[in-house]
């Protein structure tokens, strides 16, 4: 059996080795990767970009964390419209969890993709704490799109890339493996000061349900711009998803890895999280810890 050996370059290298994002998008450095991204430019009509950890890019915090943040908002929330008590923040925060992982398991498979919608997420959440849909559902959704918003910020970087390829005469479109809509996704953009009048369309797995893991998603993406694979450049943080699927799948691809030492500081949020939870009682969620 033939062994596919993969090469990474001096750039991916340098962006996984610094201290964070601004570390190396913002030095002298970054140029080579400019002119790479221009040279591999040239042999693509669609330039394609995954959105969180790339177009919008994370904070620190654990993916644990950043639910808490959203439980504690909504029970703010809820107290100051004076809808009477509500869960604990470790109850909703619990309840977050479960009801992603619940929205996957009963999503209705494509092609053997599943995903998760925020919608059902919200759904399953608001019932399983016993909690009239109106008015909750509406404050979680408020609660947890003003955090996400808050934890995010554009990329400049990205953004400048944005503007050479439409400089050059590219289509550029942004696909995210993501419980959120093409739509929801577009207002978080717009909310951190990033204009999609460049972009010509949002692919999200909520919304195809097929996704970059399984590469699936360029299939529809090739089809749907009416392009061949090799015409397509996309740039992404997961080594997985944004450059191994799209590799095997014919694309150009080239990988923007979040920088380990912030990764590092993302699981130390969750097993600082984890432990305060487990300070309490015991509580065993299916939720990943970040990977380096």
């Amino acid at each position: 059996m033939a062994t596919e050996i993969t090469t990474y370059g001096r750039e991916e290298r340098e962006i996984y080795e610094a201290p964070d994002f601004d570390s190396y998008y913002g030095s002298g450095r970054a140029q080579a990767l400019v002119d790479r991204f221009e040279a591999m430019l040239a042999g693509a009509d669609v330039c394609s970009f995954d959105v969180f950890d790339t177009v919008l890019l994370r904070d620190a915090r654990s993916e644990l964390e950043r639910f808490a943040d959203v439980a504690a908002e909504f029970v703010r929330r809820a107290g100051r419209a004076g809808h009477g008590q509500v869960p604990s923040v470790r109850t909703c925060l619990a309840a977050r969890v479960l009801a992603a992982s619940t929205a996957y398991q009963m999503s209705r498979p494509v092609k053997g993709c599943r995903e998760g919608r925020f919608g059902d997420i919200v759904r399953n959440l608001v019932a399983s704490l016993s909690l009239p849909e109106d008015p909750f559902a509406e404050l979680w959704r408020a609660s947890e799109f003003e955090i996400e918003a808050a934890q995010l910020r554009g990329s400049p970087f990205i953004e400048n890339l944005v503007d050479l390829a439409v400089a050059r005469g590219k289509t550029v479109i942004f696909i995210s493996d993501m419980y959120l809509s093409a739509e929801e996704i577009a207002r978080l953009v717009e909310t951190c000061g990033m204009s999609l009048e460049k972009v010509s369309r949002i692919f999200s797995s909520a919304d195809t349900v097929v996704n970059k893991r399984s590469g699936l998603v360029y299939d529809l993406v090739c089809g749907e711009c009416g392009v061949e694979p090799g015409r397509i450049l996309h740039l992404g943080d997961s080594l997985e998803g944004d450059f191994l699927a799209a590799k095997r799948r014919g694309l150009e691809a080239i990988h923007l890895p979040v920088p380990k030492a912030l990764m590092r500081q993302r699981l130390d949020s969750h097993r600082r999280l984890m432990a305060e939870l487990a300070g309490e009682s015991p509580l065993p969620l299916p939720i990943a810890p970040p990977a380096l």
